[in-house]
């Protein structure tokens, strides 16, 4: 990935030096993976918000997503937001996926 990026540095200072620039920008903060959240809140702060995808459960369908983790794990992991399509509009009752994802998430 790095060489099709044309990136001659790690994919952690990489990370770093774009949420630096999006802060930089004036943006509020940046979707990243939450396998990075550590790394953007370490360059960034506290303060500094991040959006995470690919969030999905163990007995779930990872579908083309692999750098997931679930709801509770983004929590633990310093996520502010959380982006959870499939595991709840695919579900056989979205309303249930829905209140177990905010339950994981938000305690």
């Amino acid at each position: 990935m790095q060489r099709e990026l044309l990136i001659a540095a790690s994919i952690e200072d990489t990370v770093a030096h774009y949420a630096r620039n999006a802060q930089e920008a004036g943006l509020s903060g940046v979707v990243c993976s939450p396998l990075e959240v550590e790394l953007v809140k370490r360059a960034c702060g506290t303060g500094f918000y991040t959006v995470t995808p690919g969030i999905r459960y163990p007995d779930g369908d990872a579908g083309d997503q692999s750098r997931i983790t679930t709801p509770q794990r983004a929590r633990e992991m310093g996520s502010d937001f959380i982006v959870v399509g499939r595991p709840i509009t695919q579900a056989s009752d979205p309303a249930v996926a829905y209140a177990r994802v905010c339950a994981d998430f938000c305690n």
